[in-house]
């Protein structure tokens, strides 16, 4: 499904080098009109996230994904050499010519010497775009990463399968389509990305504003074994790796926040059924201030999903979220 990939040169999370594949030319995805050419995202003094480590990288400076004043100062400069309006501002086209030109500085070396079986395992983050989203900047900061099941069947290419129905505008079998999203899909081997962090996906009402939603492949009712076998393990280890990153990027506790918790505005690890509680709570309660709380037809609650199941491993999850942050 997806084109032809290239690599982000120089692009580390921490200490570790991170391969984040985005589209090539639209002449080498013809074949698929199912994929469009990538740009990467407007960034800006005040960003963080992993399209500011690859900015970092082209630029010769050390990259920590933050854009802080001397990048921001680097970019004034480059941009005045190379007659942009120098803005420190990296736009479609600063990009542009910044990934067009050959005479760029090397990108920064990585930090770590890895080996090639180690490199081969870090995980690849592919992007097929969502057609529903709200396009940033986000009025909210990020405080939560709720957590969903596809229910959609434990193949190698579910998370790509899922991303492409997203990018469809997740039409029903009338062809209606329907404003849905994700952050990302991950499945055993990929973790597809359909909004970017700084865009708000439509994942889970009442707390699209302020989170992240990762989608897992697999069932609600896959039970405690479906979630305990070989191919449910590697998919919460990539899970893992891709929530730690959003720990680091926006601050998250490392806490799973129920009901409650949510209502109350408390950060963390979330579910979408617990998120679709806060909704019903909300409703009883006639919390009118709520974004939890449905004004368009106060009687109903805005959710009523229960993924990704009471068999979901939470406390195995966040230990691998954990042990990730602290890598």
């Amino acid at each position: 499904m997806l084109a032809d990939t290239v690599l982000c040169r120089g692009l580390t999370e921490g200490d570790r080098p991170l391969k984040v594949f985005g589209y090539l030319p639209q002449a080498s995805v013809k074949s698929d009109p199912g994929v469009k050419p990538f740009a990467p995202p407007t960034i800006r003094r005040g960003d963080r996230n992993i399209y500011v480590g690859k900015w970092q990288a082209l630029r010769g400076l050390k990259v920590d994904n933050i854009f802080g004043p001397n990048t921001e100062q680097v970019t004034k400069e480059w941009q005045n050499d190379n007659r942009l309006e120098p803005d420190g501002i990296v736009g479609p086209a600063t990009w542009k010519l910044a990934l067009d030109s050959d005479d760029g500085p090397a990108p920064a070396p990585i930090p770590t010497p890895v080996s090639k079986p180690e490199l081969a395992r870090m995980p690849t983050i592919k992007v097929v775009k969502a057609k529903y989203y709200q396009p940033g900047p986000r009025k909210y900061p990020v405080t939560n990463i709720v957590c969903h099941t596809m229910e959609a069947a434990e193949k190698p290419t579910t998370a790509e399968g899922v991303a492409h129905y997203f990018y469809l505008g997740c039409p029903d079998i009338n062809g209606k389509e329907r404003k849905a999203s994700c952050n990302v899909c991950i499945d055993a081997d990929s973790i597809v990305q359909c909004v970017l962090e700084s865009d708000i996906a439509y994942h889970a009402a009442g707390i699209n504003h302020c989170s992240i939603g990762i989608e897992h492949a697999g069932y609600a009712n896959q039970g405690a074994a479906g979630w305990a076998d070989a191919y449910s393990v590697s998919m919460l280890k990539l899970s893992a790796f891709y929530a730690a990153m959003m720990v680091k990027q926006f601050n998250i506790p490392v806490v799973w926040v129920e009901a409650e918790g949510l209502l109350n505005g408390e950060p963390g690890f979330t579910s979408h059924a617990e998120v679709s509680k806060a909704c019903v709570l909300a409703t009883q309660r006639k919390l009118t201030t709520s974004s939890y709380f449905n004004k368009e037809n106060p009687s109903k609650p805005r959710s009523n999903h229960y993924d990704p199941g009471k068999d979901f491993p939470i406390d195995t999850y966040l230990e691998l979220v954990r042990a990730e942050v602290n890598k």
